[in-house]
């Protein structure tokens, strides 16, 4: 029997892939989660072999529970799901740990199968992603630009399309620091207008992708 950690932060399609997962033989999904403190706890309870986890559950540019759930639940095999692919993005999930990225366009049978390699410790790439860089990066210091954590709340709203007016008034900041924060940004992305941030941003993982 494969014990499953389910993690989706939308009711019905959580309850969806449970009831669908559930169908598959010698699958189990053995807790049903939300939020991050909710997916480690019940991994330090449940015999979890395999976490299903919703990408966008993961922090912005923050693995931690990635590795947090390794270190409660040795051995668990951890796959990450997306509607929108990246191969740097998959990249430096499976850095941090996790075992294979599911698209949301993904077969039933190939979720299926995605399952069962997972918890043969097998690598589960969704066809047309490309971690040949993988190796390299583990030996190489790493490309992605360092942001500081409020350059990365700025930046995700920034690829959600809000204006600087706008973040200001979300993140209880000054029209001018808002704008000083995106022009550090850009720089230490490498790109002079918003269009080629966003861009950027996405293909380097920078962001979470919507689901």
């Amino acid at each position: 029997m494969i014990n499953l950690l389910l993690a989706e932060d939308h009711l019905l399609v959580r309850a969806a892939l449970a009831h669908l997962i559930n169908a598959f033989q010698g699958i189990h999904v053995v807790a049903e989660e939300a939020c991050g403190h909710e997916i480690l706890d019940a991994a330090r309870i449940h015999p979890v072999d395999v976490a299903l986890i919703d990408a966008a559950l993961l922090p912005i540019q923050d693995w931690d529970l990635i590795r947090q759930l390794k270190t409660v639940r040795p051995g668990i095999n951890i796959l990450v799901t997306s509607s929108y692919l990246s191969d740097r993005y998959v990249e430096r999930l499976m850095e941090a740990g996790a075992c294979g990225f599911v698209h949301k366009n993904a077969a039933v049978n190939e979720l299926e199968t995605a399952i069962r390699q997972a918890a043969a410790n097998r690598r589960v790439l969704y066809p047309g992603v490309d971690v040949s860089g993988l190796a390299a990066t583990e030996q190489a210091p790493s490309s992605v630009p360092a942001l500081t954590r409020r350059q990365q709340e700025i930046l995700k709203l920034i690829v959600d399309g809000c204006r600087s007016r706008t973040i200001a008034e979300q993140l209880d900041l000054s029209v001018k620091t808002v704008e000083a924060h995106r022009r550090e940004i850009m720089r230490r992305v490498g790109k002079q207008n918003s269009a080629g941030l966003v861009k950027e941003a996405i293909r380097l993982g920078l962001v979470p992708f919507p689901t």
